[in-house]
């Protein structure tokens, strides 16, 4: 026991020299160039300067005094950390501590990163003032990550056998945590007010809301956890949390990569405009790429499901303040909320074996792992058209789950044909959902309901269809023209889809490639390895989807899943656009939605260490893609 303390004591003291050493830095890179004249109160400095250069100096000084204390006298700072032992030891104080910390280090470290990334150019004077004081702010953030190092390694024996995991604990702990995080974010917020840096304000009210939701889920489990609706509610405050989140996040890498507003060749903003005028066109469009040029006039040959949804909008507050990027934004937080209610979904039927923590990895993918992150901050015309029909296609999936509505789901799935016709092969997921729930409930295969249920699923689906067609008519005088045949694409299309037409055999062999095979490339300009702009194998952008081949169960649903996703992959096959300019392959957006419900499965009882390693990997490729794609790397 004495060894163990006099450990403690080294092991502190130890800890002590090395942020003493590491806080003379933060001195020395002070900006002592004085300030404007204007604002000069002593020796040429304000007196902002002077209060942040003191609290520097004290706090310098500080830790070199008490740091010849330790060490000069030895029991003094024995019964310092016998003090500080004592209260760690405390399973409330260390939690409360440890999980402040760990927020305190992520929060700045966040901040850091922001402020000395693209993003610092739009933080003007806070930019100026964080230059001033650069020293000081790593030195923060590298003792906050030193700290909960240190506190890992010399109580690791109590995190190892369970010690601190009592709920009553954590919940408390936990509690503290969230008002500690309101704290720091309503003094952050004063901050960001007083720099005036309002495109920052929307952060402060999302993270507000995710506080009040999380402490919300605190209070419910605390309280009611017992009940019977306890857990449902759970799963949807979680859902809503992760909207929130996901959108701050997507949002925030569009402020760093420079690209936060409406693009060129969104189109669809313009075509809700010009409804609304009474055209079916374009009106000299300032681009033309990808449009259909018929009798003078260009239309947008894409099915219009994201233009209808952006007619409200554009006749309440005008086409000019419709921001694209926004647009994407939300159906691509709403998209991780819906997947996350799947997944959760399919563990509660037990037809996944998953719990909440290993679905919260399988979400991280999906949101930052796969074609969809970079494709949800893009806001063109056909990224749109993706976003929109994965929120779709998951509404199809929950319905069928949850609702067991046949006319729900098919609206919904004929939702997602107005945005991508080919998404109707989805079928197939929809009716091995219902013929599972119906071999579960009742033990046997009901055909008959079957046959029914698949009837009513349809009609809104040949409804869509109709309209397509008339949509079709009145733009091209045509019912099965959709206008692609004589759209403006890239020269190097523009002739196979002269020649062979939209779908055809010959595509097969080149969309396989792109799909599957297809490596990154050299590139001389940069000097480096690059992504192959015509679209690389999802294997490689995405490496967590090997697991997808690990397991196969001969269920009704999972079978159906599979189905799904073979018809639309052989649909993309005879298309004769790969992707075009891509990262990685984007199709795979059309069987995102069954393709990860099979990863539930495919993983099995919980997310292995491995998967775990591929998922990471699988985030910082698509991160990279992102920066690529934007022109911050290889650009």
């Amino acid at each position: 026991m004495k060894r163990a303390v006099l450990n403690k004591n080294r092991a502190f003291l130890f800890f002590l020299i090395v942020i003493t050493l590491e806080s003379v830095p933060s001195v020395l890179l002070l900006d002592w160039n004085p300030s404007e004249p204007q604002s000069a109160l002593f020796l040429g400095y304000s007196a902002q300067r002077l209060t942040a250069i003191a609290f520097t100096l004290f706090l310098c000084a500080g830790l070199v005094l008490l740091t010849f204390k330790a060490i000069l006298y030895p029991s003094w700072w024995a019964k310092i950390i016998s003090m500080v032992d004592n209260t760690l030891l405390d399973k409330r104080h260390f939690l409360n501590i440890f999980l402040s910390t760990a927020f305190l280090f992520v929060f700045s470290s966040g901040l850091l990163f922001l402020l000395n990334s693209r993003i610092a150019e739009r933080f003007g004077m806070l930019r100026l003032v964080y230059q001033r004081f650069q020293g000081l702010t790593i030195w923060l953030v590298v003792l906050f990550g030193q700290v909960l190092v240190l506190l890992y390694f010399i109580y690791q024996f109590n995190f190892q056998h369970g010690y601190f995991y009592p709920s009553d604990v954590w919940i408390t702990a936990i509690r503290n945590c969230l008002r500690f995080a309101a704290v720091v974010f309503i003094l952050f917020y004063l901050l960001v007010r007083y720099f005036s840096l309002r495109i920052f304000y929307v952060f402060f009210d999302l993270s507000l809301v995710v506080l009040a939701l999380s402490y919300l889920s605190l209070w419910l489990y605390d309280k009611h956890r017992q009940k019977t609706w306890h857990h449902q509610t759970s799963i949807y405050l979680t859902g809503f949390i992760l909207f929130f989140l996901a959108f701050m996040s997507y949002r925030l890498v569009t402020i760093y990569t420079g690209f936060p507003n409406t693009p060129g060749k969104a189109y669809f903003n313009l075509l809700a405009d010009a409804w609304l005028q009474g055209r079916l066109y374009l009106t000299k469009p300032d681009q033309i790429h990808d449009l259909t040029f018929y009798q003078g006039q260009w239309y947008v040959p894409n099915p219009p499901l994201v233009a209808i949804l952006m007619v409200p909008w554009v006749a309440w507050k005008g086409v000019d303040s419709l921001n694209t990027v926004i647009f994407s934004l939300l159906f691509a937080a709403l998209n991780v909320a819906l997947m996350y209610w799947i997944l959760e979904a399919l563990a509660d039927r037990g037809w996944s074996a998953l719990r909440t923590r290993d679905n919260l990895w399988l979400i991280f993918l999906f949101a930052f792992g796969t074609a969809h992150f970079y494709t949800s901050l893009i806001g063109k015309m056909w990224f749109l058209s993706n976003m929109v029909s994965i929120t779709c296609m998951a509404l199809a999936v929950l319905a069928a789950l949850k609702i067991r509505s046949a006319w729900l789901a098919g609206a919904c799935l004929a939702l997602a044909m107005i945005a991508r016709p080919n998404l109707a092969l989805l079928f197939p997921f929809l009716l091995g959902i219902t013929f599972q729930i119906e071999k579960d409930t009742t033990g046997k295969a009901a055909w008959r309901k079957m046959v029914i249920w698949s009837v009513k699923c349809a009609l809104p689906m040949i409804i869509a269809v109709g309209g397509l067609l008339l949509y079709n008519l009145a733009r091209f005088d045509n019912l099965f023209d959709f206008g692609y045949l004589t759209e403006n694409v890239a020269g190097f299309m523009a002739e196979d889809l002269k020649q062979y037409g939209t779908f055809h055999p010959h595509f097969i062999l080149r969309n396989l490639k792109v799909m599957l095979f297809n490596l990154p490339r050299w590139d001389d300009d940069c000097n480096s390895i690059a992504p192959s702009v015509e679209g690389m194998s999802m294997f490689i952008t995405t490496p967590a989807f090997i697991y997808l081949f690990r397991r196969f169960q001969r269920k009704p649903w999972f079978i159906g899943a599979w189905v799904a996703v073979g018809m639309i992959v052989g649909s993309l096959m005879l298309y004769y656009n790969t992707g075009a300019w891509q990262f990685g392959y984007k199709y795979t957006l059309d069987f995102l939605i069954p393709m990860m419900s099979i990863l539930a499965v495919s993983v099995g009882n919980r997310v292995p260490n491995t998967m775990k390693i591929l998922i990471l990997t699988s985030v910082a490729i698509n991160w990279l893609g992102v920066l690529w794609w934007f022109g911050l790397y290889c650009g």
